[in-house]
């Protein structure tokens, strides 16, 4: 299986090292260059873009804040398929107004 997965921090990084290990393909993108370098070490393949993570069969997504899920969610939508799955996860509180 192919999947995007965005944000390779300290939660991302270990559900990606779980995927890898499970053998599904994953693409990463993360704003943090030695995030990606951590993740593609470990045998994913470091996305240029959000497109291109995207792209991907499925998408998961590990962020630090709302603001940043919204930010990347709509960045993204343009891109997402209807038959494509979209996994948001996150630690941090989503705004309930």
């Amino acid at each position: 299986m192919k999947i995007g997965f965005v944000g390779a921090g300290r939660m991302g990084y270990r559900m990606i090292g779980n995927l890898l290990h499970h053998r599904h393909d994953v693409c990463v993108f993360d704003n943090d260059d030695a995030a990606l370098r951590r993740v593609a070490e470990r045998g994913a393949s470091a996305a240029a873009s959000l497109a291109e993570v995207a792209r991907q069969e499925i998408v998961i997504t590990m962020l630090p804040t709302p603001d940043v899920s919204l930010q990347v969610y709509m960045a993204t939508l343009v891109y997402l398929r209807s038959r494509r799955a979209k996994r948001c996860c996150s630690n941090a509180p989503l705004p309930t107004s």
